[in-house]
């Protein structure tokens, strides 16, 4: 809800201030749930460090609780955070960990996301690593039927591709 209302601000401050609350500590789904979506509103108010630290507690809460899902969600924020920290050895591992269990989970639409983050991890200056997996992002965004994530991720191949200096493939169908 907060992020497409804008929000952002009021959210993040509402979430951490319910997770604060006597009662809210032990290790549940809902602790879980809720500490990565503040790990999310904290990474699109640029709190990286507070993106770390949510995503943190709700990868350990996940793997505590054996949800797998979850786990995956935590990696992808940890490594989002961790690029914006600069730590790209950081991000690739977390990145790397979310593609091996969305494979494993069989979670197209999840593995759609790693892919993709993971595509941006090389960018710029890599194109030539990012662009198969941008091209696998966006096929499992179609066949998942997501179209604001086929949107992004051909946003993606498009910029990839022209940079590579093949503009004229990035403007097919």
């Amino acid at each position: 809800y907060w992020l497409p209302a804008g929000l952002l601000e009021l959210g993040y401050r509402l979430t951490v201030e319910a997770l604060a609350r006597p009662g809210a500590a032990p290790p549940t789904l809902d602790r879980c749930t809720a500490t990565n979506a503040a790990s999310q509103l904290a990474y699109f108010l640029g709190r990286f460090g507070e993106t770390s630290v949510h995503g943190e507690e709700s990868l350990a809460i996940a793997r505590e609780i054996g949800n797998q899902p979850r786990a995956l969600d935590a990696l992808l924020m940890l490594g989002y955070a961790a690029d914006e920290a600069g730590d790209a050895a950081g991000a690739l591992g977390r990145y790397e960990d979310a593609i091996a269990l969305a494979r494993a989970l069989g979670d197209r639409a999840r593995l759609s996301y790693a892919l993709n983050a993971l595509g941006g991890h090389f960018v710029p200056g890599r194109e030539a690593q990012a662009l198969p997996l941008y091209e696998e992002s966006t096929a499992l965004a179609r066949e998942v039927g997501d179209r604001d994530s086929v949107a992004v991720t051909l946003q993606n191949v498009g910029r990839a591709l022209i940079a590579l200096g093949e503009g004229e493939r990035a403007r097919a169908p």
